[in-house]
């Protein structure tokens, strides 16, 4: 973890709004690499140990993004997380409890998910209402219309939009306000990908009454990645992708092993 992320966790519990608490952390990491993790099952590819001694490195802002934390640990600087798919009675145990919390809540559903995050006694640091049907609709999504430049509302109105993914809809928002260009992600797979047929949508054991995109989802999202590659391109951002199962557009650089990073 980033010394920047342990005096940011101290300026913002003297914050009393949400709108002061995303304004302090604007262009913060400007010249790091952001790392994000997912939690797509080539997670489990990688030496942990080894993944964790390379994000100790002082120009990686590394990205957990809900279950990850539990590869991450320590190193992480910023948790994302949204009530679904979590175990919502057992707050996350920190390692460090200087990561900054940063929670997406439904806006159909605000009063109950930020109950279920007090109620629960989850740590929260940021919360950020995200627009989702019904005040938007599916051909409104992020994926649908890539309309990318509805990621800078988070700096603007201090709102998300759906993605449908929790990458489109919080992660790559949050990341960009950050001010970071050059991004990697890990454990960003799809379920629809030929290779991960019949194998877990995670890289972590599922239920069987997880929520999961279905193919037609994950398609929309794939076809997508062509508009972001261009998009990318005209914001000077760079991504890069550590998955031999990402089936997402072919411009966007791919890396082999956490060497690369």
């Amino acid at each position: 973890m980033l010394q920047t992320t342990r005096d940011l966790k101290h300026k913002i519990l003297q914050l009393d709004s949400v709108e002061e608490r995303i304004s302090l952390t604007k262009n913060l990491y400007k010249d790091k690499t952001a790392v994000i993790v997912l939690t797509g099952p080539t997670l489990k590819d990688h030496d942990h140990d080894k993944m964790r001694s390379t994000f100790k490195r002082e120009d990686i802002v590394v990205i957990a993004v809900k279950q990850a934390y539990d590869v991450t640990l320590d190193t992480t600087d910023f948790h994302i997380l949204n009530p679904w798919n979590i175990d919502r009675k057992n707050p996350t145990k920190y390692k460090d409890n200087n990561t900054v919390v940063f929670w997406n809540v439904a806006k159909s559903y605000q009063n109950e998910h930020l109950n279920i995050i007090s109620n629960n006694n989850h740590p929260c640091d940021i919360w950020v209402p995200c627009l989702n049907p019904p005040y938007i609709t599916d051909n409104d999504t992020i994926q649908a219309t890539c309309d990318f430049d509805k990621w800078k509302d988070l700096e603007n109105k201090t709102q998300l939009h759906w993605g449908k993914s929790i990458l489109y809809s919080t992660v790559l928002p949050l990341v960009l306000h950050l001010g970071c260009k050059d991004i990697i992600t890990i454990g960003w797979d799809f379920k629809s990908a030929k290779t991960l047929k019949d194998k877990s949508e995670h890289f972590y054991d599922t239920n069987k009454n997880i929520n999961k995109f279905n193919s037609k989802d994950d398609i929309e999202m794939i076809k997508s990645t062509s508009k972001l590659y261009d998009w990318c391109v005209n914001n000077n951002i760079t991504i890069k992708i550590l998955s031999d199962v990402n089936p997402c557009e072919k411009r966007f650089t791919r890396i082999k092993s956490i060497n690369d990073i």
